[in-house]
């Protein structure tokens, strides 16, 4: 679905929501109609943004690992409140 809204200055901007996974998904905001230009322009951006914004499959796998890591202790200390 895709919304149209006006910037401060009147000029259309549209919201196009992207779907990344099942789950998960991106909206962008852009002035309507975008010029090759500016189409270009915003792919050169979110690519030099990439490094800052995307994790690699072996943070993923970190970040999972630490992750279940914390579950447990949370099990457990969940089980040491619950003996009281």
């Amino acid at each position: 679905m895709q919304t149209t809204t006006e910037n401060h200055l009147g000029k259309p901007i549209m919201e196009i929501p992207i779907p990344i996974s099942l789950t998960e998904k991106v909206i962008i905001k852009i002035p309507y109609p975008l010029s090759e230009e500016g189409w270009e322009q915003m792919f050169n951006i979110l690519n030099a943004y990439k490094p800052s914004i995307v994790r690699s499959d072996i943070e993923e796998t970190e970040w999972k690992r630490k992750y279940n890591e914390l579950l447990k202790l949370k099990k457990t200390s969940e089980g040491l409140y619950d003996a009281d």
